[in-house]
């Protein structure tokens, strides 16, 4: 779930050398070149430039024209009595060299030598720079590499309050992974190294299977002071506020699996992970993943943190729609909703900021990213420093600090952006001074007025004021039989009918919700089928589509569809209905739903209703090779071109290639017409036009393969002077003669004869067996008349064209 990223790579070392050329290579170049002109440029004498600054003993960087050689460089160097270390180009103009003076030699004296030296540019010390102790993208003067959401949440505030005694939390995010080697993600991780729970193993890894879990990390937990890019929201002034613990959820750096995720949330959870974020979702409610999150919270009193996700919709988006979840939209810079890309409505709780945020990405950068993925690790540091703050809280007290602790920016809106903009300096303040004695001055509902199928359930959100009441709330349904609700306002349909559910706090203060249960309507049948499919049911290896499943009767209660693959060595989907090839063979992709949602909770169920389709896997074509070619057509012929499709082996054919079909095109149609299909060209004019051949795995698609030939529309015949224009041409000479005339497009060589007048009987003279040869040298020592005339092959067969425009040639008297 992320968007648009500038990528901004911090090198030390580059870093390094551009302050020093500050100081170097910085000085305006006089317009004139020239000893003279470098002799006035110079400003600073050898005592001013030794005065004030640290440098390294006996070296000095001395700079040269670009136009003069190494050689002459060290050769210069030498006779100053000096050795010349390192020659490096400075900028467009200068090389630069380091010097090592001999010990005892005085520098103050060699840098007066070399500036009265006419072939040098400039001479400075080679200064010592140290490494700042700051962060450089925490500085609001680096604009667009500013890492400005430490100030728009105010988490120095927050880290203010923490500064004496607390506790350390451990916060989590399931995720792609990490670069674990990253300079900026040391301090504050839990090892060297993490764990990815993928197919119910759990392997020891060090790398991101893309960038977006290392950009999370980051933002949670980037090392503070250091020198390097900027801070985590919870890193703190001494990096000692959380440890963060990476867990992958996602092999490819793109899909997240429920078995995986499941697995997931269960070893952060183990391992004694008190915070996880989670910067994914999907439109539909998983079953499996809803238990492994309501056990945690529940009874682990872990706070779960997720993206709303960047559709720009009010849809329902599980994990982060789930009530026992905090569901995080993005603003921007300056606090406001991030109308273009950031889910908003009821199921929102906060916002964070989420458009082009800075932090970590693999191989030690940094880029900007934007989307909700970025704002809900966020929200997931704060929580964690809460929990620094007040250890005792629990998971659904944490979250109704957060959704009390916020502030709301101009223009602020609650369809929009939940409750506000979380403040991390009130959550920790608030956290802190949170306490069961503060008595609630008000509760409320997110919802007036909520429905629900008979056999399904959904949570009712409330937020207690003031943010520091720890007041208990309580649930009760008005008739249980028709709903009932749990400790969190999780409600359940029983029976058709109407309830009213009310949260009440311990001094009184009530907050009701009527809920109307519907009858469940059963689901009789599900049909797969996909448009991106193409009609042979054909995928090559490393492809994907998209398949839909139809529930009927369209008014079926349950609109959960559930996906799996019986051979998944062939393909893979996911729980959208996006298929995958990934070996040869056949596979049947199923897209099952069932009767009602509580039937969801075991897949041998049999109210499971089933729909299938079938998908073969094959290889994709890596070239185009042809079989049939010409480089030149005539007029009023058509040929068919040929070509067939090898895979990366080098076999063809529709058993081995997927969609076997190459596509023919040409750039000019006023040219040629060519069949799409069969490759047969069509000439129209004279001239020249490119014809190409593609080839799609997914027909409709861009093309994976493109190959393009060169082909010219020839005359039928070519005769005369427009098509020749035979002449004599240099200087003449009393022994020979030279002809030049008009190349022609499709020749294989020419014929020139000649005749001692013009209408006489002309003899070759000269065979030329190159088309493209347009000139000749006749030995002869008389006048004559020439002619010329192109010849083609077809087949093995020669044939000609007209004669040329006859030219008389005149020797040298």
């Amino acid at each position: 779930m992320k968007g648009s990223k500038i990528i901004v790579t911090l090198s030390l070392s580059a870093a390094l050398i551009i302050s020093q050329g500050c100081g170097v290579f910085g000085l305006e170049k006089p317009e004139t070149s020239g000893p003279e002109s470098n002799v006035a440029a110079r400003q600073q004498t050898a005592s001013e430039l030794l005065k004030g600054r640290k440098y390294a003993k006996q070296e000095l960087i001395v700079t040269y024209d670009d136009s003069t050689s190494n050689k002459s460089i060290r050769k210069n160097v030498e006779n100053h009595d000096a050795t010349a270390e390192k020659i490096i180009t400075a900028n467009e103009d200068e090389k630069a060299v380091r010097v090592k003076l001999d010990q005892g030699d005085s520098m103050k004296e060699a840098i007066q030598e070399f500036q009265n030296d006419r072939k040098v540019v400039d001479v400075q010390p080679n200064y010592r720079y140290r490494v700042r102790n700051d962060d450089p993208y925490l500085n609001p003067s680096r604009a667009a590499k500013y890492q400005y959401q430490i100030s728009l949440l105010d988490a120095r505030g927050a880290w203010d309050i923490l500064s004496g005694s607390h506790a350390v939390t451990k916060v989590a995010a399931v995720d792609t992974g990490m670069d674990a080697k990253h300079q900026d993600l040391q301090a504050n991780m839990t090892s060297s190294a993490y764990v990815r729970t993928l197919n119910g193993q759990k392997i020891t890894s060090r790398d991101d299977t893309s960038d977006h879990g290392t950009h999370v990390a980051g933002i949670i937990a980037a090392d503070y002071g250091n020198g390097y890019g900027g801070a985590g929201v919870a890193s703190g002034y001494k990096n000692d506020l959380v440890k963060f613990m990476m867990v992958g959820g996602s092999q490819d750096g793109e899909y997240f699996y429920s078995f995986d995720i499941v697995n997931a949330i269960n070893y952060a959870v183990d391992n004694g992970a008190r915070v996880i974020n989670m910067s994914f979702g999907g439109e539909s409610r998983d079953r499996l993943q809803e238990k492994a999150i309501l056990d945690g919270v529940n009874n682990r009193q872990v706070v779960f943190v997720a993206a709303a996700g960047n559709d720009a919709n009010d849809a329902y988006n599980d994990p982060g729609s789930m009530g026992e979840v905090i569901d995080v939209a993005a603003a921007d810079e300056k606090g406001v909703f991030a109308n273009s890309y950031s889910n908003y409505g009821t199921y929102v709780d906060v916002m964070a900021p989420g458009s082009s945020v800075l932090s970590t990405t693999p191989g030690d950068s940094y880029e900007m990213m934007s989307g909700t993925s970025m704002a809900s690790p966020m929200v997931a540091a704060i929580a964690a420093m809460m929990l620094d703050a007040n250890p005792n809280l629990t998971a659904m007290q944490v979250q109704n600090i957060i959704k009390g602790s916020t502030v709301k920016p101009d223009g602020f809106s609650k369809d929009r952006g939940g409750y506000g903009m979380v403040s991390a300096k009130k959550c920790v303040e608030n956290a802190k001074n949170a306490n069961a004695s503060v008595e609630a001055e008000s509760i409320t509902q997110k919802l007036k007025e909520a429905t629900v199928t008979a056999g399904d359930d959904i949570c009712l959100e409330y937020r207690v004021l003031p943010a520091t009441s720890l007041s208990r709330v309580t649930w009760s349904s008005s008739d249980a039989s028709v709903a009932s609700v749990d400790q969190n306002g999780r409600v359940t349909g029983n029976t058709a009918g109407t309830v009213t559910v009310t949260a009440k706090t311990d001094n009184g203060k009530t907050a009701a919700c009527e809920v109307t249960v519907n009858k469940a309507v059963p689901v009789e049948s599900v049909t797969v089928s996909s448009k991106e499919l193409p009609s042979s049911h054909e995928l090559a290896v490393g492809d994907s589509v998209y398949l839909k499943a139809r529930i009927m009767p369209g008014n079926a209660s349950n609109k959960e569809i559930y996906w799996k693959s019986d051979n998944e060595s062939v393909a893979t989907v996911d729980e959208s209905g996006t298929v995958e090839g990934v070996g040869i063979g056949t596979a049947t992709i199923t897209g099952y739903a069932f009767a009602a949602p509580a039937a969801a909770l075991s897949e041998s169920s049999p109210k499971m209703i089933k729909g299938s389709i079938s998908v073969t896997v094959k290889n994709k074509a890596e070239k185009i090779v042809f079989t049939k070619s010409a480089k030149w057509i005539p007029m009023g012929k058509t040929f068919e071109f040929g070509a067939v499709l090898q895979d990366e082996n080098g076999k063809s054919g529709s058993d081995i290639i997927a969609n076997d079909q190459i596509i023919w095109s040409v750039n000019d149609r006023t040219v040629a017409a060519v069949d799409s299909e069969t490759g047969a060209v069509t000439p129209k004019k004279p001239g020249v036009f490119y014809l190409t051949a593609s080839y799609s795995s997914l027909p409709g698609e861009d093309a994976d393969v493109t190959v393009y030939k060169k082909v010219i529309v020839a005359k039928k015949t070519y005769k005369g002077k427009s098509d020749y224009n035979l002449r004599q041409y240099g200087k003449k000479k009393k022994t020979s003669v030279k002809l030049k005339w008009k190349k022609n497009p499709v020749a294989a060589g020419y014929i020139v004869s000649r005749s001692d007048s013009r209408n006489g009987k002309f003899k070759t003279v000269k065979t030329i067996s190159s088309g493209s040869r347009v000139t000749c040298s006749i030995k002869t020592k008389k006048n004559g008349y020439y002619k010329v005339r192109a010849f083609y092959k077809d087949g093995g067969k020669t044939c000609y064209y007209g004669y040329s425009n006859v030219v008389k040639a005149v020797v040298k008297k």
